[in-house]
């Protein structure tokens, strides 16, 4: 079997979209109760929960958690076009991090500041009253504290707000247009022993669906794999969404589903969120697609 999180494919007309309707006519469509990938995948890898993406991200870059609650804080820029703004993704350089170092005592109401090479962590050994929205969905959205519901959420982003001033006062003494901000999201906490879900491996998507498939003990590849006789024995997940796509790119992603299904392997695609705030999972099998008189539907429709 294989599994495409697919996230919002988007209405631009294209040949590839248009076999992605095709299938969705063809198919059985379903609707799964997740608001977004972290809701998605938690579910799908057998954690009791959302994703805990954060965790997962520090675990990999070795750092301990001891079942702990974690907070990801992760490096943006401001960016965009002009007369419109949106988050992009950042690195943290060398002056930025020993920045953060000098600040760790403004976290300390809330948590332990940790700071890696790749973002900061705060850790607690209770969980903060806040719910984040998965970063995955921000990239090339407008930046906004809506993004961020709960109690605790406004002492955060309080600290916050300190600490981008002086990030940002850094980044005026060096000559630079904008500095890097941290963005919070991916809370949760690891469960206390291990799982055991229905995926053999994990296909391309970044670095945290690396840390998933790393946690998980399965095998993690960028691209999908050219042995025939794997797909028949193991169930892949294809852990990316449609924002960093074009139509070559899902183009790619349906023929490695074909392939999939002329092997008598089933192929389940999943988008969303859909306006009414559920994904979406298409289970389609190899004779289904011979169910010519069913007319193409659009993903995130009634089921």
């Amino acid at each position: 079997m294989l599994g495409i999180w697919l996230g919002d494919p988007g209405t631009t007309p294209d040949p590839a979209l248009a076999r992605l309707y095709r299938y969705w006519g063809q198919g059985h469509v379903d609707t799964i109760p997740a608001q977004d990938e972290l809701d998605l995948t938690g579910l799908l890898f057998g954690f009791a929960g959302r994703l805990p993406a954060a965790a997962l991200l520090a675990e990999a870059e070795g750092m301990a958690t001891q079942n702990q609650w974690v907070l990801a804080l992760e490096p943006v820029r401001i960016g965009g076009a002009v007369g419109r703004t949106a988050l992009e993704p950042s690195a943290m350089q060398e002056s930025e991090r020993a920045i953060l170092a000098q600040m760790q005592d403004h976290f300390s109401p809330l948590g332990q500041l940790r700071i890696s090479q790749g973002r900061a962590f705060l850790f607690r050994d209770r969980p903060l009253d806040l719910q984040s929205r998965s970063i995955g969905d921000l990239w090339g959205q407008a930046p906004s504290s809506a993004a961020l519901h709960g109690q605790d959420g406004k002492a955060l982003w309080a600290i916050l707000n300190t600490v981008h001033m002086e990030l940002q006062a850094l980044a005026e003494a060096q000559g630079q247009e904008s500095s890097v901000l941290l963005w919070p999201w991916g809370e949760g906490q690891l469960p206390g022993g291990r799982i055991q879900g229905p995926w053999s491996g994990i296909l391309g998507g970044g670095e945290l669906w690396q840390a998933t498939a790393q946690y998980l003990g399965i095998p993690y590849r960028e691209e999908p794999p050219q042995e025939l006789a794997l797909w028949r024995r193991e169930n892949w997940f294809w852990a990316a969404s449609s924002k960093s796509w074009g139509g070559q790119e899902l183009a790619a992603s349906l023929d490695v589903g074909e392939r999939c299904l002329r092997l008598g392997q089933e192929l389940q695609i999943y988008v969303g969120p859909t306006a009414r705030g559920s994904i979406q999972r298409l289970r389609l099998k190899r004779w289904d697609r011979w169910c010519f008189w069913r007319r193409p539907k659009v993903p995130g429709q009634k089921a």
